[in-house]
């Protein structure tokens, strides 16, 4: 017997979200009273519009809601509410003096510094873990939860090496990354003490409990998301930074991008490490550097005098200099008048 379309589209949605999808949908019909037999703009309007006055929606929250309706919408009528332009127009005006909140980021210094000055004991010992490889990985609390013990390969040249499922992936993406090896102790103190208390197996986080006598301990029972993404405001709570609550659990990955946009990643570097759909992400992060705005300030002093006209070309040369008290480079008429 053939399943009706309804039924084939409706298996689509991951069963994770269907309720939220539903929920969405459910709430437009209870505003409407019935559902639409076409596809009205004013309708979606005066909803958006009810949303944001009487409910009092952020813009975020408003786009999140647009997104699941939208995919309703394609599933019931076959169109895009993209083909609503007032629709469109109407969102994008409630962003006007809109300030998205974003979690604190974590220098390296600071990163550094806890790893330095915490005690190599007790509820660190996964606390630095869980910072060497989220910072390195560039992580979110769903990557970080996916770890499993047989993940981690030690390589004794190179450091660590981590395999992690990645998170918002319509299918299973695996990924792998490298902890360098001056942040690959911590590591293995962690998971040291995991085989001591032979519980070095599954997943790679234990929940840590403290016993009424003060004193502490492992268990094999998995350490869930929500422990996990409290982490970074303990280590905040612990360097004493201010408004330790804002740094939640995307503090690591934010931190991360901050890092390598610092250090003048290439925006195609960052998309493929962090597995964004697009570069855009990542021109945020470096536009906004210090970095960056360092390179504006020497072209606007006119300190970058070493820039190549359309006529010159510049070749690349590799030197092996060993024990020369003097050598001279002539590197030819075309760089003439640059001050490099």
């Amino acid at each position: 017997m053939k399943r009706s379309a309804k039924v084939i589209l409706d298996n689509l949605v991951p069963i994770k979200s269907s309720k939220r999808y539903e929920g969405c949908w459910n709430k437009f019909i209870e505003y409407t009273g019935s559902v639409p037999e076409t596809l009205i703009e004013d309708v979606f309007i005066q909803y958006f519009d009810y949303l944001r006055k009487e409910k009092q929606f952020a813009s975020s929250t408003l786009w999140s809601e647009y997104s699941m309706l939208n995919y309703k919408v394609q599933m019931m009528y076959g169109k895009k509410l993209q083909t609503l332009p007032r629709l469109t127009m109407q969102l994008k005006s409630y962003e006007a003096g809109y300030k998205r909140k974003t979690s604190m980021i974590f220098s390296l210094l600071d990163i550094n510094k806890f790893l330095e000055t915490a005690p190599n004991e007790n509820y660190f010992l996964h606390m630095k873990a869980v910072a060497v490889i989220s910072f390195s990985g560039g992580l979110r609390c769903a990557d970080l939860v996916s770890i499993l013990c047989n993940d981690l390969e030690f390589d004794g040249i190179t450091g660590y090496w981590i395999k992690y499922t990645v998170s918002k992936q319509a299918t299973a993406v695996t990924n792998k990354f490298n902890v360098a090896m001056n942040y690959s102790q911590y590591i293995t103190n962690y998971c040291n003490r995991l085989r001591e208390l032979k519980i070095f197996e599954t997943r790679l986080w234990k929940t840590y409990r403290t016993k009424r006598d003060g004193s502490s301990y492992y268990t094999s029972q998995p350490m869930g998301i929500h422990v996990l993404s409290k982490i970074p405001m303990e280590i905040a709570k612990f360097l004493g930074l201010s408004n330790k609550e804002s740094y939640t659990g995307h503090a690591f990955r934010r931190s991360t991008a901050s890092a390598m946009a610092e250090s003048g990643a290439t925006t195609s570097l960052m998309r493929t490490h962090f597995n964004w759909k697009s570069e855009a992400t990542a021109m945020k992060y470096i536009e906004s550097s210090d970095t960056q705005k360092l390179k504006v300030a020497d072209f606007i002093q006119g300190n970058n005098k070493c820039i190549p006209t359309k006529e010159s070309t510049i070749k690349h040369f590799h030197f092996n200099i060993q024990n020369c008290n003097n050598f001279v480079f002539n590197l030819g008429p075309e760089f003439d008048g640059h001050n490099c």
